[in-house]
């Protein structure tokens, strides 16, 4: 489909990494690969490059709005007072994928916009021609393997005299030139433009889909101030939001307020009392609605329903987001992870998270959730204080979270992509799973992958140690995630029995600790005065303290059986564990 006066085009592309599989989807993929066809001339080129850089600036500055407080006196006039409430959701969503367009982040690659320059209006498929007054519109092509999204830009668009650049305008209002309370002469330039268009991509950027309004001061949609002005206020946001007109007006606004620094904010020539028509004056400019995919010259994914189907990459120059790589080799199936060495038995079988707990192995599926699509901000359940993230290249990316006072978990790709959905599973599930067999976990899995430069490696290591890419984490002790700490001690000198005290961390069997309780029964030996209560009446070397404590009675043992019990209980499959008369040592469990 295509729809839509005044902006560029791009269409979907794949990611660097090896084809994802797919089934039809209808939810929203990012568009973050932006070309422009090599049709266009040196000149063209020129401008539609200038445009989208400036348009950077314009959708920032959109950006910085928030429903009810920040400019939003500028969106009730635009957008009416409902964009503050009922529609406030939509309307942001919609400016946030659009900012993926223009200030892209690394995201799924299968959604890209193409950018076609017509040097007359009879050289498109009836686009141009059929509106000679049309300044650019947007078409889009949806499939089930790629998004394309095209926005081809007429003659009018090159006519500095009619379409200026953003940065022509801000000239002018820094040489008194324009009166920046009246929006008319600022808000037709070559950025705004871009923005407009790009608003009607459907779903990868509004949903439902935002048109141009109906038709108004003579026009076959809503485009001049007055008339964005006038829908909002007569038949208000419902309206508005799915105007891109009403996007690039409040976007304009902003952007000159923030840039001057005004008090006010730039409205219609004839900002009118309520009740009041406005005149139609103003540029004409007029919208294609609805055209079809055949009405673009260039093709983007050649078949929008094969996810092997790529872009003819001699027709197109990429100006934004990530490198395209098309013939990045897939991972062989019979691919093995390579282990390093084993970790110490008694490693942690859970760590504490804001979500509730998680092994080692999970710890690293979140992050592989996050870095295989190429995400290098957050860990889920992971404290921002104890994770750190690094963009590795273009789109690779190395995680860490501080999972001890000395040890780290780390995931570290190179890519992005199916990939690396396959080797990190691969590498995961071969050394960092407990597979219930009696060994320990690995220290480390990885796997090279089939193209130059491509690894993947998972694992524990020293925190902030060798090979560590990521800023330097905290190294005070007592900031890590919550895990399981033991110590023991045998306080007093009763030559008939033993006084025990287990000081306890992040382990509770949620029976009152009656786990290690009845596996001490094995030992024959009288256990009795069982206590277990909240308690932090110790400190760890790591400083933290304990929440538990275990008190009880045997008689004298010295055979070791109350302490193999006791780890049979917790899950200390190293064993190691040791109960000191008078003085509580705890048991290293890295």
């Amino acid at each position: 489909m295509l729809a839509g006066l005044f902006i560029l085009g791009a269409a979907s592309l794949a990611s660097a990494a090896p084809y994802r599989p797919h089934t039809k989807r209808d939810d929203l993929v990012p568009v973050n690969r932006v070309y422009v066809h090599k049709s266009c001339n040196a000149d063209q080129l020129g401008d539609v490059k200038q445009a989208f850089n400036e348009g950077k600036d314009l959708a920032k500055a959109f950006s910085s709005w928030k429903p009810g407080s920040d400019y939003q006196d500028i969106l009730n006039v635009y957008m009416g007072t409902d964009s503050a409430s009922a529609y406030a959701s939509a309307i942001s969503s919609n400016i946030r994928n659009d900012q993926d367009i223009f200030n892209p982040t690394p995201k799924d690659q299968w959604s890209s916009l193409y950018i076609q320059c017509l040097t007359d209006i009879y050289s498109g498929n009836g686009g141009c021609q059929n509106l000679p007054s049309a300044i650019a519109y947007e078409a889009s092509d949806l499939g089930w393997a790629w998004n394309n999204h095209y926005i081809v830009l007429c003659p009018q668009f090159f006519d500095n005299s009619k379409v200026p650049h953003l940065s022509a305008r801000v000239s002018e209002a820094q040489k008194n030139r324009i009166d920046l309370h009246e929006i008319d002469d600022i808000h037709q330039n070559k950025a705004a433009v871009l923005l407009h268009e790009s608003f009607h991509i459907p779903k990868d950027v509004s949903n439902p889909r935002v048109l141009d309004g109906p038709a108004m001061g003579g026009m076959s949609g809503t485009y001049r101030p007055e008339n964005v002005f006038e829908l909002a206020r007569d038949q208000g946001t419902k309206q508005s939001y799915i105007c891109a007109a009403a996007y690039h007006m409040s976007a304009v606004a902003i952007y000159f307020k923030q840039k001057f620094n005004l008090s006010y904010f730039p409205r219609p020539r004839a900002y009118p009392a309520q009740g009041v028509t406005l005149s139609s004056n103003g540029p004409d400019v007029e919208v294609l609605e609805m055209l079809t995919a055949n009405d673009v010259n260039g093709k983007g994914a050649q078949d929008v329903n094969d996810p092997n189907s790529a872009p003819d990459m001699t027709q197109w120059e990429q100006i934004s987001g990530p490198a395209w790589a098309p013939d990045f080799a897939p991972l062989p199936s019979d691919k093995q992870a390579s282990c390093g060495n084993y970790l110490n038995a008694n490693f942690p079988p859970s760590f504490v998270l804001l979500d509730g707990t998680a092994s080692v192995r999970d710890l690293l599926y979140r992050m592989r959730d996050q870095a295989c699509q190429t995400l290098c901000q957050n860990i889920q359940g992971v404290p921002g204080n104890l994770m750190s993230a690094k963009r590795i290249s273009d789109d690779g990316c190395e995680y860490a979270a501080k999972i001890s006072s000395g040890k780290e978990a780390y995931f570290y790709v190179t890519n992005p992509g199916q990939n690396c959905y396959d080797a990190t599973a691969k590498a995961i599930d071969s050394c960092l799973t407990d597979h219930n067999d009696g060994n320990p976990l690995h220290e480390a899995g990885w796997v090279n992958g089939p193209n130059y430069g491509e690894f993947y490696q998972v694992g524990v290591r020293d925190l902030n140690g060798a090979g560590s890419n990521h800023d330097p984490m905290t190294t005070d002790s007592t900031q890590r995630l919550g895990h399981r700490q033991v110590a023991c001690n045998r306080p007093g000198s009763n030559p008939f029995a033993d006084n025990y005290e287990l000081y306890i961390q992040s382990w509770d069997d949620g029976d009152w600790g009656k786990t290690i309780q009845k596996a001490m029964g094995e030992c024959h030996l009288s256990v009795t005065g069982w206590k277990y209560e909240d308690n932090n009446s110790y400190t760890f070397a790591d400083g933290t303290k304990n929440d538990k404590i275990a008190k009880f009675n045997t008689v004298l043992s010295n055979g070791g059986c109350i302490e193999s019990k006791i780890e049979k209980a917790m899950g200390l499959r190293g064993g190691g564990l040791n109960c000191p008369y008078n003085r509580a040592e705890e048991l290293n469990e890295f």
